[in-house]
C-alpha cells in the first residue's frame, strides 16, 4: 500500500495496475456459489475478483480508472459488449490483436500500447479498455503494477475517455417523463405526476440543519447505513432497468468496498459494506453513472475534507430547506419525490456530490426511493458540469 507522496508518484495518468476488485454480486452471479463470492452484510453477496485498470483521471485521495477485461477471452464479440466503447490493449514490442467479427462490430478505436512493469507482466490477446465504465479507486487501496501506457497513446486514452463520458444530453435524455419500471415490490405507477415550479426561485445560501433522533435516522434518505439490520428482502433486481435507471432515478443499493470498516466470512476476503445512495446522472448501456448522496456520519459538508462547493443538499418536495450557517453551501437545494414512503423522511443532512461518480451495474439489487423533480434536473445538470471537469484534482 503506498501513502503520500509515494501514492501520488504512482497513481498517474496512463499508469496500469490489478487488483482486487469488490463489487456487488449481480444477478448473473448469484446462481453459482464459488471462491469468489462473499456474503457480506444484509444478507448480500459481492463478488470479488483481480482485475486490470488504466489511470484515466487523478483526483485528490482517489483516481478514476477504466478497466480491462478479455470478456471471458472473446473481447468485444462477447453478448452485450458495445465495441465501439472499446480499444484493444498490448504490451510493447507485440502487436495488437482483434478477432474475426470485432472491427466490423463497431471496434474503431486505436490500439493502445503498455510499457510493461517487468518482464513477467503478461497482456492476454482478447484484453480490451472500456472508456464507458470508470471507477474511482482510492489510492490507499493495495495494487499491483502492471505497466504504463505508452506516452504516445496517453493523449488516445484520454480522448477516447472523455468521449464516451462527456455527460452531454443525447435525445433519450433531454426532456423528463415519470419513468415506468416495475418490480414485484413496485409495481408501474399510473400517476404522471407534475410539479410547480414554485422550487425553482429558491436561493439556498446558509442552511440551517436540525440534527434528527436517532430513530429516525435508521430510516433517513442519505443517511450512511453502516451497522444497520436491513433485511435483503427489502433490495430487488429491477425487471426493465432501462425504464428504471433513467437520469434523476434515486435509488440505494449494498454497496461493497476493499476499504474501511471490514466485516469477514468464514473464507471470504475482507470487505467493508454500507447502503449507499446514489442518483443517476447518465443512463448507459448496461449500466448507468451515478452520484453519490451521503450525509457524511450527520456532519454534511462540515466533516474535514469534504469540499462544500461541490454538494448540494436534497430536500424533500414540498419542505421548506432547513438552514445551517455553520455549513458554506452555496449551490441551490435539489428537490427529491419519495416515491416509496416505507424509507422514512429524507435526512437533512442528505448531500450530492458532484464531484464523484461511479457505475452501478443495472442488474444490481436495489431499493427504489424516487426521482429528483422536473424542475431540479436542469439544475443538477449544471451543478455536475461545474464540479466535474475532465483533469481537477
Amino acid at each position: 500500500m503506498r501513502t503520500g507522496s509515494e501514492a501520488y508518484n504512482f497513481f498517474r495518468v496512463g499508469k496500469v495496475f490489478s487488483m482486487l476488485h469488490i463489487q456487488a454480486a449481480s444477478a448473473n452471479e448469484l446462481a453459482p456459489i464459488s471462491d469468489n463470492i462473499t456474503v457480506v452484510k444484509y444478507g448480500e453477496r459481492a463478488f470479488s475478483q483481480i482485475r486490470r485498470f488504466v489511470i484515466v483521471e487523478v483526483r485528490r485521495g482517489y483516481v478514476y480508472a477504466c478497466p480491462i477485461s478479455t470478456y471471458s477471452r472473446r473481447g468485444t464479440l462477447k453478448h452485450g459488449c458495445v465495441p465501439s466503447e472499446h480499444s484493444v490493449v498490448y504490451l510493447s514490442g507485440t502487436a495488437p490483436t482483434t478477432f474475426a467479427g470485432e472491427m466490423e462490430g463497431g471496434l474503431c478505436k486505436e490500439p493502445i500500447a503498455v510499457v510493461p512493469a517487468d518482464v513477467s507482466v503478461q497482456m492476454h490477446p482478447a484484453s480490451r479498455i472500456h472508456y464507458a465504465k470508470s471507477y474511482p479507486i482510492e489510492m490507499n487501496v493495495k495494487v499491483k503494477d502492471i505497466g504504463d501506457v505508452e506516452p504516445a497513446h496517453l493523449s488516445l486514452i484520454l480522448r477516447y475517455y472523455r468521449e464516451e463520458n462527456s455527460f452531454q444530453d443525447n435525445g433519450s435524455n433531454t426532456s423528463y417523463t415519470t419513468p415506468q419500471y416495475s418490480t414485484s415490490r413496485y409495481p408501474i405507477s399510473q400517476n404522471q405526476s407534475t410539479y410547480a415550479n414554485s422550487q425553482t426561485s429558491y436561493t439556498y445560501s446558509t442552511p440551517y440543519i436540525t440534527p434528527i433522533s436517532a430513530h429516525d435516522v435508521s430510516s433517513a434518505v442519505g443517511e450512511d447505513h453502516r451497522g444497520l439490520n436491513i433485511p435483503d428482502t427489502e433490495f430487488e433486481i429491477v425487471h426493465n432497468p432501462k425504464a428504471f435507471f433513467k437520469k434523476g432515478r434515486v435509488f440505494m443499493t449494498p454497496w461493497p468496498e476493499p476499504a474501511g470498516d471490514a466485516v469477514r466470512d468464514q473464507t471470504g476476503p475482507r470487505v467493508s459494506v454500507n447502503i449507499q445512495t446514489f442518483v443517476v446522472i447518465r443512463p448507459q448501456h448496461g449500466h448507468c453513472t451515478c452520484l453519490p448522496i451521503n450525509t457524511y456520519g450527520g456532519q454534511g459538508t462540515r466533516k474535514p475534507g469534504v469540499i462544500a462547493r461541490d454538494h448540494a443538499a436534497v430536500v424533500a418536495h414540498g419542505d421548506e430547506p432547513p438552514k445551517h450557517s455553520l455549513e458554506p453551501l452555496t449551490k441551490s437545494p435539489i428537490f427529491l419525490k419519495v416515491e416509496n414512503e416505507s424509507i422514512g423522511p429524507v435526512d437533512p443532512m442528505s448531500r450530492i456530490n458532484f464531484a464523484k461518480v461511479y457505475t452501478v451495474e443495472d442488474n444490481m439489487k436495489v431499493r427504489n426511493i424516487g426521482r429528483i423533480v422536473p424542475e431540479s434536473i436542469h439544475r443538477m445538470d449544471e451543478y455536475f458540469k461545474e464540479s466535474f471537469k475532465f483533469g481537477t484534482v
